[in-house]
């Protein structure tokens, strides 16, 4: 699910930034994290990249950082992806989220 695809590009981009020593950041492509989004190092170098998804929404949300210790910045706010996919007349609702120690994690909607 797109849900369990942020979760898991979450982890990895903490990963990538324990592993790089560096910070690592997700941030969504134009138009929004529905568009996909990519992974890039200090650098600005892509290091991964995850297309579009068609009948999801979600709620805005900033750019997320990784320090190089895995955290995010001091001062953050946590990040809560708010996802709504929709199949014929059912609309289903999923959080992701991540904690100041920089762990994402999935929660139901009405938890967000």
């Amino acid at each position: 699910t797109f849900a369990a695809d942020l979760y898991v590009t979450l982890a990895k981009t903490r990963s990538a930034a324990l592993t790089r020593n560096q910070n690592v950041t997700l941030q969504a492509n134009a138009g929004g994290w529905q568009n996909g989004w990519q992974m890039l190092d200090a650098n600005n170098n892509v290091l991964d990249n995850h297309a579009a998804a068609t009948g999801v929404t979600v709620t805005p949300t900033a750019t997320v950082t990784y320090r190089a210790s895995g955290r995010l910045p001091a001062g953050a706010v946590a990040p809560v992806f708010v996802i709504s996919t929709t199949s014929g007349a059912t609309v289903n609702h999923q959080c992701v989220s991540v904690d100041l120690g920089g762990r994402p994690y999935m929660t139901a909607a009405a938890a967000c």
